[in-house]
């Protein structure tokens, strides 16, 4: 029995946090599903699930399909949004299938439960049209936007924080962190969050300078960097990397180069001038509102990015925006700088077979030279659902 409670403990654990929390929170509408219909929620007979039970079999197939169109009649919809999308309705089905796979159960198939999606869909759409279904993505920044943003004067006002102080190593750090996703792409995930063994931290953080590699540099050196000289971050574990296997050893090189308003290593070397680490680098997340131990929460980087923006934005222009803008950025100006979209894959550590390949032939000058490119780069783009709304 405590194997089996081992194993069990083990299983749950191999869930993302983010996918833990939708499970739970889908599983509590299928307990809530499964009392009214008079059934148990745990779906373990064999039999029916497999098919082998035609009865049972028809049984498991409309319940769960019924459950799917039980919560597209209950769910609110999503932010933005006038009324829910049958495929959210659908994710939650998802979600109680990976609840049982965790207890090694496996539902019936959802052919039929994809067809009964399908004739939602289809319904959706001569109700509410098929650019209700259009997928709301946050709209990339362009290189007037983030001069902008890293111009944005001493002394603004902002919601719930100081006003802005460029050498306080809260908003120090808030700028260097907008530089690092500016020319990194990297996920509000994973700079921001719970400080754990697998968060971002100083010691992720290395210098090349004068041609010398090291792990942290003097006053004197952070303040004689130059355009020859380089930041060195190693990627942490993401939500496609889950261990840090597969990028953790391909470091990014970042340029030094002050004439780049939004250049990720000299915003990461004022940081470094305005809160000094004074301890273990291990210890010391990399970007801390106090400088040294309190990390950002992901709420703390949007309320703090939204009150940046609307410093120069309206608050219906700024809405359009969110921390994720930097990653939405950072492909389309490599899209725009002209490189492939293979290319875009590696450097934006988006997990496929081919551009792990390609990631692996990048080497330092690759890397600089794409930032470089990049932060030359505009990007105009628009989806149509914020030009049409």
């Amino acid at each position: 029995r405590d194997l089996y409670q081992a194993v069990r403990s083990a299983a749950r654990a191999a869930a993302p946090k983010t996918t833990a929390r939708t499970n739970s929170s889908a599983w509590e509408s299928w307990v809530a599903w499964c009392r009214r219909m008079g059934a148990d929620p745990w779906r373990n007979d064999r039999d029916s699930n497999t098919g082998r039970d035609h009865a049972g079999r028809e049984k498991e197939t409309l319940l769960l399909a019924g459950f799917v169109l039980n919560s597209y009649m209950e769910m609110a919809p999503g932010p933005g949004r006038k009324v829910p999308k049958p495929q959210s309705a659908m994710n939650r089905a998802y979600a109680v299938r990976r609840v049982h796979a965790t207890e090694n159960i496996e539902m019936v198939d959802l052919k039929f439960v994809n067809r009964v999606l399908r004739g939602m869909t289809v319904r959706f759409v001569e109700e509410h049209g098929p650019e209700a279904l259009a997928p709301q993505h946050r709209e990339p920044f362009t290189r007037e936007d983030l001069t902008n943003l890293f111009a944005v004067p001493e002394g603004t006002k902002v919601s719930g924080f100081s006003p802005v102080s460029w050498t306080d190593p809260l908003w120090a750090a808030t700028r260097a962190r907008h530089a690092l996703q500016s020319e990194t792409g990297f996920r509000v995930s994973e700079v921001a969050g719970p400080f754990t063994t697998s968060a971002l931290k100083r010691a992720n953080l290395r210098w090349r300078f004068r041609g010398r590699i090291y792990e942290s540099l003097t006053e004197e050196q952070l303040r004689a960097l130059d355009e020859g000289d380089a930041a060195i971050i190693r990627p942490p574990p993401a939500k496609n990397d889950t261990f840090g296997a597969h990028f953790g050893g391909h470091p990014i090189w970042l340029r030094y180069d002050p004439s780049v308003s939004h250049n990720a290593a000299w915003r990461l070397a004022q940081y470094e001038l305005v809160a000094p680490c004074t301890g273990d680098r291990k210890e010391w997340p990399l970007f801390a509102r106090d400088g040294r131990a309190l990390a950002f929460s992901q709420d703390h980087a949007q309320k703090l990015l939204r009150g940046l923006l609307l410093s120069f934005k309206s608050n219906a222009e700024a809405q359009r925006y969110s921390v994720h803008s930097f990653r939405v950025y950072y492909a389309c100006a490599l899209l725009a700088a002209g490189y492939s979209l293979w290319e875009i894959q590696a450097f934006a550590r988006w997990k496929t077979a081919s551009s792990a390949k390609l990631y692996a032939r990048l080497n330092p000058e690759d890397y600089m030279r794409s930032g470089d490119r990049a932060a030359q780069a505009d990007v105009s783009s628009f989806t149509s659902k914020s030009l049409f709304d």
